[in-house]
């Protein structure tokens, strides 16, 4: 194969990706139940042609390429050092409120002109860093990072509702509680752990 055809093949088979409908021919391997409980605002079945099917790698690597553009103008254009992403998350940090404010604005401005996307108005937190940063299931200070609160609440609820009659877990939900356990092995969680594990 050539490096046109490799070229052609690649861009329609992105093209066939991208523009799936994820509403039609799919395999729903979840708890029918568990279904009806996702709220109307993050559910690709009630919001028409926008976001992106979460359990498809694809989605986060086409995030990833298209949002490529975001860090270079973040980094290269407004000159921010300390800056991270992770897909459509990202936080900025700088000792200046007033220049945070303005490289917000120039942000939403880029993001509305260049990309078609906006910034969620209601997930714009700006505070001194000493108060903690809220990101990818973490609660990050200065000295030490914890899990996220609703992280553990909802482990701990898919964790009692799957214990049976005699006080035993389910051998069907060991996966779910190693995945768990990988999340909380980035944090401080030596006293979280042993809660739990009482």
């Amino acid at each position: 194969m050539n490096l046109i055809q490799w070229r052609s093949e690649t861009l329609s088979l992105a093209k066939k990706i991208i523009f799936h409908d994820p509403t039609k021919n799919y395999f729903y391997k979840g708890d029918p139940k568990k279904k009806a409980l996702i709220p109307p605002h993050k559910s690709l079945f009630c919001v028409k042609n926008k976001g992106l099917p979460i359990g498809n790698l694809t989605s986060q690597f086409f995030a990833n390429v298209y949002l490529n553009e975001l860090d270079h103008f973040v980094i290269d254009t407004l000159g921010i050092e300390r800056y991270i992403r992770y897909v459509d998350d990202f936080v900025i940090v700088h000792e200046d409120k007033n220049r945070l404010t303005s490289v917000t604005k120039s942000i939403d401005i880029f993001l509305k002109e260049i990309l078609g996307l906006r910034i969620h108005p209601k997930k714009i937190y700006l505070q001194e860093i000493y108060k903690g940063i809220d990101f990818l299931g973490y609660f990050i200070k200065p000295s030490h990072i914890l899990v996220r609160q609703r992280v553990v609440r909802r482990f701990k609820n898919r964790l009692y509702q799957n214990i049976d009659e005699e006080g035993f877990l389910l051998v069907s939900n060991i996966p779910m509680i190693q995945s768990y356990l990988g999340h909380f092995g980035h944090a401080n969680t030596f006293n979280l752990k042993k809660k739990l594990a009482r």
